[in-house]
This record gives C-alpha cells, structure tokens and sequence, in this order.
C-alpha cells in the first residue's frame, strides 16, 4: 500500500467521525456522572472512587479547547478520544493486513486492506454504546482507556511486523502506558496485563532483572495517581472519599467505602464460609446477577456488534490460528477472557436490579476486539471473492459500507444528544427552587453533580450550601463539611459510631436541628438518604413545597416566598421526551410530581 493511501484514510476516518460526533454532541451534560467529571477538570477536584486521576488533569486541558461553553468543551475532549480510538484501530488494521505472517495480498488488490481497515475503524466510531460515550464527558473516561489499550497494541503488531524491533523498548512502553490506564481507570485497564505479560514471556526470554524494571515502568505510567493524595490534602470543593491519607488513598482505588452496595462472588462466598449467609441466600445471590450479566452479554453482542458482526470475529479468529504469527491473537484472545471473567465476578448485589446498562459500560473495551477480528475475517473474505471474481469482491466491500451508512442513519436519533439539556436544566430549576442561603440535602446524582458543577464551574448561587447526603455515612464526608462550613455547627467526625447508618442518622439530624431556625433547610423529591435516615423517622414535621424541592416548615422558612413550578425552566421538553431514556426516568418522576407532565 502506498504511503499516500494510508495517510489520505486515516484523517478521513477522524474527520469523518469527528463531523458525526459533533452533530450529535451534548451541549451540557448527560444523566450520567459527567457533571462531576467535568467540575473535577475544571476545578482540579477529585471525582468518585476510583478518583480517575489521569481523566481530570486532562480534563483541566480539555476546557481550554475554544469551542463552546464548559460542558461542550468537555464533551468534546471525550469525541477526540473516540475518533483517536477509531483511527487507531483502522491503523492496527493496515499494519495486520500489510504483514507477510497474517495475509498476503498482490500489490494491485490493496484496496483490500485500506477497505477493511476503513470498515473497522467505522465499525467500531458508530457503534452504538461507543458513539453514545462519545457524546458525553464521563464517557471519555472509558474512551481514554481504549485508547490507551490499543496504543499498547499498535507496540505489540510492531514488534511483530517490523524486523529487529527493539523488544525491550516496546515492553517498557507497553507497561508504561498500561500503568497510564490503571491511573485513569484501572478496572477497564487491569484486564490486559494478564495477556500483555504472556505476550513478552512468549516473545522472549526475559529474567529477572527485566521483569523489575518493567515493572518500574509500570508504576511510572501509574504515578499521576500521586495527584489523588496531593490535591485532597488540599481539600477541593470536590473531594469525594477525600484520599489525603493511606488508608483512605487505597479505600479510594478499591471503591471500598461501596463494599456494603457492591460485591464480587468471592466476598459472597466467604461471607457463606464465614456462616454470615445461608446457602439458600448465597445461591440467590450467585443466580440473579449471573442472569443479569447474561441477558448484559448477549444484548450487548446483539445491539451494541451485531450477531453478523461476531459471527465474523469468529472466523477471523479461526483464519488467524493458521498464521505465523498467533502472539498478538492470544494476547486480544485472553484480554477477551479476562474482560468477560471481571464482569461476571462483580456485581451489585443491593435490591436494585443490576442495570444492563451498567454492565455494558465495562463490556465495551471488547468493542475493538471483536471489531479487529472481523475486520481480519472480511480481508479473508474478500480475498477469496477477488480469486474467483475481482467485481464480486468489490460488490460485497460496497455492501458492507452500505450496511455501515444504514446502521449509522438507523442509530442516529437513538444517541442523538445535541438537544438533550434536561439534566442541566434540572440542576438550574434546584437552584430556583431554593431560597437565599439555603442548607440543601441533595440525594441523588442528579442532584449533587449537577450542583457541584453550576456552582464551582459556573459560579451560580454560591450562597446555597449543598449536602451530597450519602457523603454522611463517611467520617471523610462529615469532616468535609466540618472544616467548608463550621458555622453549621456538625459535630459528628469526633464521635464513634457503631455503623454508617448511626452516622448519618445523627449528623443529618444534627444539622437540622442547628439549622432550621437560621436558615432554610431543603431537601430533593429523590427518595434518597436523607428521606430514609432522617425524614421517616419524624412523625409530625411540615414540610413546604417550592419549585422541585421541600422546604422544612420553620419561622424563617415563612419569610421566603416559595417558587411555583410554573417558574420553571421547561425548554425543549418536548425534544427531550421523545429522546428520553431511562437514566432520565428519575426526574421524570420529580417533574411530574410537582405537576409537570411530558
């Protein structure tokens, strides 16, 4: 292929999605964690465990892109990385099927190549979960780590494309960017050292001494991690799980304050080795996640590939086992493996039910996989077609990128999010609803994230105090509010608690008591934390409803006048509802509650 051909389908391929992408961006925020995610980089804050370290310092550079406000900027920097993913792939692609171990074709039939890589790249940009993270600045998180992954592979086909490679080179630059992926996401990352390992134990002889120093070069890709302690000793507006110390630096990396919602299916069986769970409870909880996980899988591999497009990564595997050079398959073989053995290990295991949603999200890094493997499989394919006639080979490569424009056009309404401002719109009508300095007690992520970003990235209504409630079963969450506000008067860090549940119990009841006749104390429509430890416990309190929250009935709370809902912002609702889906239902439910029906 010549030089030309190559270098003129790579910046179509990211241009090309590039113009898709920004058509069908976000112009705010989605209903996702992308509010928090987009206040971490604006503000250096630190998100959710597991803190996404490397996410937020990008981040930072992302909103300096000049395009937009905040929120689109941030969204974009999330399409770059999509586009970058898919040229990556098309890449990989080109340099697999120009290799003499893999397939080789005449200098004539090229077009093969550049076709299938062209297909692939494509392939996996629309996507549909793929072209749907794209959108949307939490989902960059998850992009960044693909990226990441299959800038690792590109080492890996050069080692075995290219003679005399450095091997010792592309090890350590392997490790060091895998290390750069456990920094940003390391659940999406931890799945490919397993085979990356086996790749340079199959490749060469390596002893001791190198396996350290890789493993040097592994922590050096992982030292933007540092950031995690550093800035939470600096106690940001945004420190969730406040890592400043060891303890908690490591409860942050291993989400252990979710321990008491989440679990794996070893921690269930030690729970039944322990005697803390019957056997009868222990089956329930293996068999409804596994079903989950199941119907996640095969809906995943039906809506998000495409059956035809799995039934061809399988013959392109099959084709491929007869090559010389079979590393680079065992190594996105056993990282297949991996990503489906962690996915079937962990699970939520508290009374909702485990969303396919949430399981797809860490079903995606098998998206380029599966993808470079029938990518292979339709070289084969047209190769064979072209032996036996040259035209029906290329009727049968335009088929396939009619089919690709028929997915795209069929898809595009369904990840369209240019008009979707609900999830901003709700957080700017919370702020309405609220009185001069209120004290709010926010209950969901729709509430807390969109809050956290008006107020430390727009700075709007800076005189609410907002309360992410569950950050009161923490003691790392009732310091927090300790030393921002001390004149609420919260006392509840100095305190042993026999349970998280104690904890919030009195620090919410606390911070009522100390409040409520200075200032309006508020909480959401969500039946969150603050409705189930503080609010059901209280018989005979009043409560006022203003605009989308509730008021605690209290002589200051008479001096302020309480928004109607027909003072809310309601634009594009109409748009919104015919695009609505399900991680929208719970403000649906808000909107209809104070009379809003759309």
């Amino acid at each position: 292929m010549t030089f030309f051909s190559r270098w003129f389908w790579l910046p179509t391929v990211f241009l090309a999605t590039q113009w898709v992408y920004l058509h069908t961006l976000n112009p705010s925020f989605a209903n996702d964690d992308s509010a928090e995610t987009i206040t971490a980089g604006a503000t250096l804050g630190l998100q959710h465990p597991p803190g996404y370290a490397l996410a937020a310092l990008i981040g930072r550079l992302e909103l300096f892109l000049p395009l937009g406000g905040f929120g689109f900027r941030a969204n974009w920097g999330a399409s770059l990385w999509a586009s970058l993913g898919a040229v990556l792939l098309t890449l990989i692609v080109f340099w697999i099927l120009e290799s003499s171990w893999l397939l080789k074709i005449s200098d004539e039939d090229q077009w093969i190549n550049f076709s299938c890589a062209v297909i692939g790249g494509f392939s996996l940009a629309f996507s549909p979960f793929y072209w749907q993270n794209a959108l949307s600045t939490k989902g960059g998180i998850y992009l960044l780590s693909i990226c990441l992954q299959l800038v690792v592979l590109c080492c890996l086909v050069y080692t075995g494309s290219i003679k005399n490679a450095s091997t010792g080179k592309v090890a350590a630059l392997s490790f060091f960017l895998t290390g750069l992926g456990l920094a940003n996401h390391w659940e999406t990352m931890v799945i490919i050292i397993p085979a990356l390992f086996l790749f340079f134990i199959r490749k060469q002889k390596t002893n001791f001494v190198k396996w350290i120093r890789l493993g040097c070069f592994l922590i050096l890709g992982g030292s933007p991690l540092l950031y995690l302690p550093l800035r939470g000793h600096l106690s940001p507006a945004l420190n969730l799980g406040a890592p400043d110390t060891l303890p908690l630096f490591l409860a942050d990396l291993s989400r252990n304050y979710f321990n008491y919602r989440e679990m794996t299916i070893i921690g269930v069986v030690v729970d039944w080795l322990r005697g803390s769970l019957s056997l009868e409870s222990l089956s329930e909880m293996l068999r409804k996640p596994f079903e989950n996980k199941t119907a996640a899988l095969f809906l995943y591999l039906g809506w998000e590939i495409g059956w035809f497009g799995f039934i061809f990564a399988l013959f392109g595997v099959r084709q491929w086992r007869h090559s010389k050079e079979k590393n680079i398959l065992y190594f996105i073989l056993l990282s297949w493996f991996v990503l489906l053995a962690v996915n079937f290990s962990y699970f939520n295991v508290s009374q909702a039910t485990d969303s396919p949603y949430m399981t797809i999200k860490f079903f995606l890094s098998g998206d380029w996989m599966i993808f470079l493997m029938s990518s292979v499989a339709v070289a084969f394919l047209l190769k064979q077609f072209n032996h036996f006639k040259k035209s029906l080979s290329f009727l049968t490569a335009l088929l396939l990128a009619c089919c690709l424009m028929w997915k795209v056009n069929n898809v595009w309404d369904g990840v369209n999010q240019s008009s979707q401002t609900a999830t901003y719109d709700y957080g700017q009508n919370l702020l309405k609803s609220l009185p001069a300095n209120s004290l709010f007690f926010a209950e969901s992520d729709a509430d807390y994230f969109s809050l956290y970003y008006l107020q430390q990235v727009e700075h709007r209504r800076r005189d609410v105090v907002m309360i992410p409630a569950f950050t009161l079963f923490e003691p790392w969450g009732v310091q927090k509010i300790e030393k921002e506000n001390p004149s609420l008067g919260l006392t509840a860090f100095s305190i042993p608690f026999p349970d998280h549940f104690a904890r919030i119990i009195y620090a919410s009841s606390e911070l009522v008591v100390k409040n409520r006749n200075r200032r309006p104390v508020a909480f959401s429509n969500f039946n969150g934390a603050f409705h189930l430890y503080f609010m059901n416990r209280q018989k005979n309190i009043k409560v006022i409803s203003s605009g989308l929250v509730w008021l605690l009935d209290s002589p200051i709370t008479h001096s302020n006048s309480c928004l109607s809902s027909s003072r809310l912002r309601t634009r594009d609702l109409e748009k919104n509802s015919v695009q609505w889906d399900d991680s929208l239902e719970g403000i649906r439910q808000v909107y209809t509650s104070v009379g809003l029906n759309f």
